[in-house]
């Protein structure tokens, strides 16, 4: 390359290829955190089947199944805005919520907790021995004690199709930072 030309710029990442390569990363993450060793296997097939396809050590297949719940659509809208490249993030590296102030975040986030849990649980799954559902929240206000009043208040339709279901959040400083991975049945 001359030294008068300018490298091509770096082509965004596909909306579905960044949905998909979140799904992995939040999978692999709820995997790490409960130590459990799994070999990624494949990406399900988005017409039945989880998200994410592992193969375990005894040789049976592990679906995970990922959602993700934000205070408020805005907010969602906002971070993706930002991973897809269609907003710059300020020199500070970090910005205001687009939706303001929260007036009762711990309420907001479980109630958005709970819709994703109904729409998954009313959904059925093949292609799996065993399938997993994993709810990342994504709510920087939340604690230990906020996610374990949350998931004691979740109410679990009775009829569904995952062997276990767990909440990922990230922790905040005075806890330890870094994500978390916590039961919920």
């Amino acid at each position: 390359m001359a030294a008068d030309e300018k490298p091509e710029p770096q082509a965004a990442a596909k909306p579905a290829d960044l949905k998909r390569d979140h799904e992995r990363a939040v999978a692999d993450d709820l995997l790490k955190n409960l130590g459990f060793k799994a070999v990624f296997k494949r990406l399900g097939d988005d017409k039945g089947e989880p998200d994410v396809i592992y193969e375990r050590e005894e040789g049976k297949t592990l679906g995970i199944e990922v959602s993700t719940a934000y205070y408020e659509e805005g907010d969602a809208k906002q971070e993706w805005q930002h991973a897809r490249g269609e907003r710059e993030m300020p020199a500070e590296g970090h910005e205001p919520r687009d939706g303001g102030v929260i007036a009762n975040p711990d309420s907001q986030i479980c109630g958005k907790v709970q819709k994703e849990l109904e729409v998954k649980c009313t959904k059925k799954y093949a292609g799996t021995d065993e399938t997993w559902l994993c709810i990342k929240q994504i709510a920087d206000l939340s604690d230990a004690e906020s996610v374990h009043d949350c998931i004691a208040s979740l109410k679990i339709p009775d009829k569904h199709g995952f062997a276990h279901i767990y909440l990922l959040y990230l922790a905040p400083d005075n806890e330890g930072g870094g994500s978390k991975a916590e039961q919920i049945i």
